[in-house]
């Protein structure tokens, strides 16, 4: 570390802290697609339909935040943190009903061979 002076270790550090925030988004955009595939949850009936619809639209928040920090070097909204109820909310669900979801599921009967 005494090899490199203080104004080295500083520009070291912010490129290191940049590269995370970069890392970062990359990875809140697979998020976003994935909660995106709440539109199969709102299609498959298990889950109420709305807590599909919120999570689709949590999807979306993640996309455009993170979309927006690569596309534009000033973007500053925080559209994920109003569209993130819908995890709060299937976190909640999952929590109190999600439980007794097996018990809805069809029996399939096994076959001999």
């Amino acid at each position: 570390m005494r090899a490199y002076s203080a104004n080295q270790l500083d520009a070291e550090t912010l490129m290191r802290i940049d590269a995370f925030h970069g890392i970062w988004n990359a990875g809140l955009i697979f998020f976003g697609i994935h909660l995106l595939l709440g539109l199969l949850a709102f299609r498959s009936g298990y889950v109420p339909r709305v807590l599909g619809v919120l999570l689709a639209l949590a999807g979306l928040g993640y996309l455009v935040d993170s979309l927006g920090t690569f596309l534009s070097s000033g973007y500053s909204a925080e559209v994920a943190v109003f569209t993130g109820v819908g995890e709060l909310l299937l976190m909640i669900w999952l929590l109190a009903k999600g439980r007794n979801i097996g018990s809805r599921l069809p029996i399939r009967a096994e076959t001999a061979p």
